[in-house]
């Protein structure tokens, strides 16, 4: 309750710096980077070969489509493979996992702007297809075994996001409330040590002069008391009668 009383009585330092941080949180609210996502697929077809020459693939006799799908994934996130997307004006981020159950490549694509990541998404999967028959042909296999990818469903539309864009906005107006009140704490802490100060250094010289005028005061008393002057003049009306007796006494 002190501390809010603190931060009441010095308004006028809680209230602008409590404003200033408000106006950084908006603006870096409106001016929060854009986070565009997209997604799409690529599906590995396994061949259907016509006699048993056509059999000889590394790919289908140890794992399948779904293996051949595994390999293409590893492949696509290469550094080679990366350049070559690029140059497809592929520029987003991209990353991609495999199915857990068919053979399907799946392709999250994140970037600044829409069509960024629409042109990405679509240039992965356009780069699926030669490499998974590069893959295949490194690998010896018989041109009619090889596997086929192919776009399993069209892009997804991309959606806006802005994560963190909420949280960084709430620090930041906490962030200017405590110290705003931090300051207003500071502030009326040292205005009351400094008034406290001068209040000690009034005191004693208040002291001293009601002192000194209260021993004026009644020494005045003293020096104009009844009672003195009623014995002064009782002395004199004595010391009068008494030589007035002795007058009589010499006759």
């Amino acid at each position: 309750m002190s501390a809010l009383m603190a931060c009441l009585r010095r308004w006028y330092v809680f209230v602008p710096v409590l404003v200033l941080g408000s106006l950084l949180a908006w603006q870096t609210y409106d001016t929060y980077p854009e986070t565009w996502r997209s997604s799409t697929a690529v599906v590995v077809l396994a061949p259907t070969p016509d006699s048993e020459e056509v059999f000889d693939n590394t790919y289908l006799t140890t794992g399948g489509a779904r293996f051949m799908a595994t390999v293409l994934a590893d492949n696509l996130e290469s550094t080679n493979t990366r350049a070559q997307i690029a140059a497809r004006g592929g520029t987003a981020a991209y990353t991609t996992s495999v199915d857990r159950y068919f053979s399907i490549v799946e392709v999250e694509v994140v970037g600044t702007s829409a069509e960024q990541v629409v042109a990405t998404a679509d240039a992965v999967v356009a780069e699926a297809a030669p490499l998974t028959e590069e893959i295949q042909r490194e690998a010896a296999a018989a041109e009619g075994s090889y596997f086929v990818a192919a776009r399993a469903v069209p892009t997804n539309e991309p959606t806006l996001e802005r994560p963190g864009r909420s949280r960084n906005v709430a620090v930041l107006v906490l962030g200017s409330a405590a110290l705003a009140g931090v300051l207003s704490l500071a502030v009326d802490a040292a205005l009351n040590a400094r008034r406290r100060r001068r209040r000690g250094r009034e005191e004693p010289a208040m002291e001293t002069d009601f002192d000194n005028d209260s021993n004026d005061f009644f020494e005045g008393l003293e020096s104009r008391s009844p009672t003195t002057a009623t014995l002064s003049d009782g002395e004199a009306a004595g010391s009068r009668t008494r030589r007035s007796v002795l007058s009589r006494d010499g006759r």
